[in-house]
């Protein structure tokens, strides 16, 4: 296995299991149950330069809903192509089309034109990768 491959397969856990851990974390009220499914919207960069790298965490998101997924989960993609006009206006779609109750972005250069957006809306966003002390 490649060394990005490995990176990548990191990541994805990593991912996983902080989002386990939010949605089973305790916040001092009774649980709400809902047959609706949490809705991830996950902004990556799917074409450009990077494309391959996006496409590579999508195909883990993808495996791993696999074998969790029982109508729990319902994940939307949108491709930002590594520019930050595209990643805000992904951002918007998701909240106010899509209506997702947790985000996620590849790395902190998409974060930076986002945070503020997620913010506003009280709804959490999960950097799958973070090379400095920006978030």
């Amino acid at each position: 296995m490649s060394t990005t491959k490995k990176i990548v397969w990191i990541i994805v856990l990593i991912a996983v299991l902080v989002l386990i851990w939010w949605l089973g974390k305790p916040n001092g009220t009774a649980p709400v149950v809902s047959n609706n499914p949490i809705k991830v919207g996950v902004i990556l960069p799917l074409t450009g330069d990077i494309g391959f790298l996006g496409e590579e965490i999508k195909k883990g998101i993808d495996l791993g809903l696999e074998d969790i997924d029982q109508g729990l989960i319902e994940v939307v993609y949108e491709d930002d192509a590594f520019d930050p006009a595209k990643t805000a206006s992904a951002a918007n779609k998701l909240l106010a089309i899509n209506k997702i109750d947790l985000g996620a972005t590849m790395i902190v250069e998409e974060a930076r034109p986002i945070v503020k957006i997620f913010n506003d809306q009280k709804v959490p966003l999960l950097v799958l990768w973070d090379s400095n002390k920006f978030i």
